[in-house]
């Protein structure tokens, strides 16, 4: 839930979830755990054109971006959006904070210059500069309101 506000990801629904059943010792008990997270497709603003990512970093707006973003989970049947990811695990936090606290400290220990290292080796044929500009303006502005949440 925290790597999703992290980078935006909007596909996170009931069937993106996975299970794992496993013995961490031979013969030993089996444990139920929750399954490295997948499909982080839909994030960091991968339906944008490079001209919409632009004007929304020179207008500042990244941060009305990331809050109207809709995922998949919904808090009531009755909503027509899913809840935004951000805004989820804020709520989340707060209402567990013991349990969040220990993803928010690794949110929080992760160095913007790491991020600028993983977005700068990405190849240009594969990512455009305006996208590597505008996923680090994402990430940054989510971590520094996941970091507040810590206080």
């Amino acid at each position: 839930m925290v790597l999703d506000a992290l980078i935006g990801n909007t596909d996170r629904h009931h069937e993106n979830w996975g299970l794992r059943l496993h013995s961490p010792v031979a013969r030993q008990t089996r444990v139920l755990s929750v399954a490295p997270s997948f499909d982080h497709a839909s994030s960091l603003g991968r339906e944008l054109r490079d001209v919409r990512r632009s004007d929304l970093l020179a207008n500042k707006q990244v941060e009305k971006y990331i809050s109207k973003g809709c995922g998949g989970i919904f808090r009531d049947p009755q909503q027509a959006h899913g809840e935004n990811p951000l805004r989820l695990a804020q709520d989340a936090a707060m209402a567990y904070p013991a349990y969040f606290r220990s993803a928010l400290a690794r949110v929080a220990a992760f160095e913007p210059q790491a991020l600028n290292e993983i977005l700068a080796s990405l190849p240009i044929e594969r990512t455009s500069e305006p996208a590597k500009l505008f996923a680090q303006a994402m990430v940054l502005s989510a971590r520094t309101t996941l970091i507040d949440l810590l206080t």
